[in-house]
C-alpha cells in the first residue's frame, strides 16, 4: 500500500507573477507557513516541478521567473504571441450514443464524486465509500483504495487509486477544488510545455497533477503488476477533470491503456495538447451539464484553450436534473466546439456543475464560483477577471465563427 498526506516534493523557485506584484522579486520569497499557504496560492501559482518529472514533460524556461521585471516580460510575450492550434475540428452531432458508453459516463462520476469524500482521501487499503451516498454502484463494486493523496499545499487536490476485484478494473480518480475560480478565471493565462512538443497546459493545472504524480505513478507500477489484465480508468470532476486529462495524457503515453471520463471539467491545454489526448488510445469522453459554466473557461478567442474531444453533453433539463436517458445525450466533436455547451447563455449559477448523473460533490457543498460582493469589470487584485469580464468571454466564444477559433 501506498499513501501520502501532505506530502511536498521538492520544487524550484517558480511562480506565476501578477501586473500588481511587479514589485516583487519572486526569487527570494521566503518558505511560508503551511498556515499562509491557501491565501498565499489564491495570488501566486505556477509550475515549480523540475527536480521531479522527467525532462519530456518540463516547462519551458520561459517560464522560470527570476524577478518581477522578467516575469512581466515573459507574461507580456506569452499573451501577445499566437498559440498554434490545428484546425477547428468539423462538428458532428449524433441524437443518442451507445448504450454501453452511456452506461460508463453515468458509473465512473461515482468514482470522481467520491474523490470528494475526506474519507477516501486520508488514508489507503479501505473501501470507497460516500457518506452522501451519491457513489452506490462504487460501493457495491467494493472497490478498495491502494493509494489516497492529499497534497494540497499548492493546489487543494485530493483523490485515490483503487482496485476494484468485482469489476477486474483500476480506477484513479480526482475531485473539484473550491478554489475553481482562481484557475480558470486567472487573467495570466500562465501555459507550460506539457507532452507533445507542440502541446501546452495550464500552468495550474500541471502544477496540481504534478504535485502526487511519483506517488501516483509508483502506486500504479505495482497495483497493474499485480492485476495486469485489470482496466485502467482516469476520472475527475471540476478541476479534478482538467487534473485527469492531464495524468492520462502522462500515463498513456508511458504505455498503459487508459480510458479517460471526465465531468464539468475545464479547457486543460492548448489546441494540440487537446487533439493529442483525444487521439491516444482509449475512450477519451468529456462529460458537460446544460449550461454549466466551468467547462468554458479558461476562454478560447482570447486565451487559446482547447477541449478534448468529443464532448457528451447532458442537454436538457433543470440544472439539478440527474435522471438523464440515452435519448437526453448531445455527442459534439471538435477541439472548440460551440455546438453544445459552449454554446448556451453565459451564466455563472453553479448548480449545473454540482450535478453529473448525481450530486457530484456533494460531499463538498462549498463549490462557488459568482462573486458573492459587488465588483468592478477591472482586474481584481487576486489577479482573477470580475463576473463581467467572464460573462464576456464565453459570449465572445459562443458566438465565434469556426474561421475565428481555428485562427486563435
Amino acid at each position: 500500500m501506498f499513501s501520502i498526506h501532505g506530502a511536498t516534493p521538492r520544487y524550484a523557485t517558480l511562480f506565476r507573477a501578477t501586473f500588481w506584484v511587479l514589485a516583487l522579486p519572486l526569487a527570494s520569497i521566503p518558505i511560508l507557513e503551511r498556515d499562509n499557504i491557501e491565501q498565499f496560492c489564491q495570488n501566486f501559482y505556477l509550475l515549480s516541478i523540475s527536480h521531479s518529472r522527467p525532462k519530456e514533460l518540463q516547462a519551458s524556461s520561459n517560464m522560470r521567473f527570476t524577478s518581477s521585471l522578467a516575469a512581466a516580460s515573459v507574461l507580456a510575450s506569452v499573451l501577445a504571441s499566437p498559440i498554434a492550434v490545428p484546425k477547428t475540428s468539423s462538428v458532428v452531432e449524433r441524437a443518442t450514443i451507445d448504450a454501453a458508453l452511456f452506461t460508463k459516463l453515468k458509473y465512473y462520476v461515482q468514482y470522481a464524486a467520491a474523490a470528494y469524500c475526506s474519507n477516501n482521501g486520508d488514508s489507503s487499503g479501505t473501501p470507497i465509500t460516500c457518506a452522501a451516498g451519491n457513489c452506490p454502484d462504487v460501493q457495491a463494486a467494493n472497490a478498495v483504495s491502494v493509494l489516497e493523496f492529499d497534497s494540497s499545499i499548492l493546489t487543494d487536490m485530493q483523490g485515490f487509486l483503487s482496485v476494484s476485484t468485482d469489476r477486474q478494473e483500476i480506477v484513479l480518480a480526482f475531485r473539484g477544488s473550491s478554489s475553481i475560480r482562481n484557475f480558470i478565471a486567472d487573467l495570466n493565462f500562465a501555459y507550460v510545455d506539457f507532452g507533445c512538443s507542440d502541446c501546452s497546459a495550464h500552468a495550474g493545472f500541471a502544477t496540481a497533477w504534478y504535485e502526487p504524480r511519483s506517488a501516483i505513478l509508483a502506486a500504479l507500477k505495482t497495483t497493474t503488476a499485480k492485476y495486469p489484465s485489470y482496466k485502467l480508468v482516469i476520472t475527475g470532476h471540476s478541476l479534478g477533470g482538467a487534473v485527469a486529462t492531464l495524468a492520462a495524457g502522462d500515463i498513456r503515453s508511458q504505455g498503459y491503456a487508459a480510458d479517460l471520463f471526465t465531468y464539468g471539467s475545464p479547457r486543460t491545454g492548448n489546441g494540440a495538447f487537446a487533439s493529442w489526448v483525444s487521439a491516444q488510445p482509449g475512450i477519451t469522453a468529456r462529460v458537460t451539464h446544460v449550461n454549466d459554466p466551468v467547462p468554458r473557461l479558461p476562454p478560447m478567442l482570447i486565451a487559446g484553450f482547447r477541449h478534448t474531444t468529443p464532448e457528451y453533453w447532458l442537454s436538457n433539463g433543470g440544472a439539478t436534473k440527474v435522471d438523464y436517458t440515452l435519448a437526453d445525450v448531445k455527442v459534439c466533436e471538435g477541439i472548440s466546439t460551440t455546438g453544445c455547451n459552449a454554446g448556451t447563455v453565459p451564466t455563472l449559477d453553479l448548480d449545473a456543475h454540482r450535478y453529473y448523473f448525481v450530486p457530484a460533490s456533494q460531499c463538498s457543498p462549498d463549490l462557488a464560483f459568482k462573486r458573492s460582493e459587488p465588483m468592478s469589470p477591472a482586474r481584481r487584485a487576486d489577479g482573477t477577471a470580475s463576473d463581467e469580464e467572464i460573462l464576456t468571454w464565453m459570449a465572445a466564444d459562443a458566438s465565434a465563427s469556426p474561421g475565428d477559433l481555428s485562427t486563435v
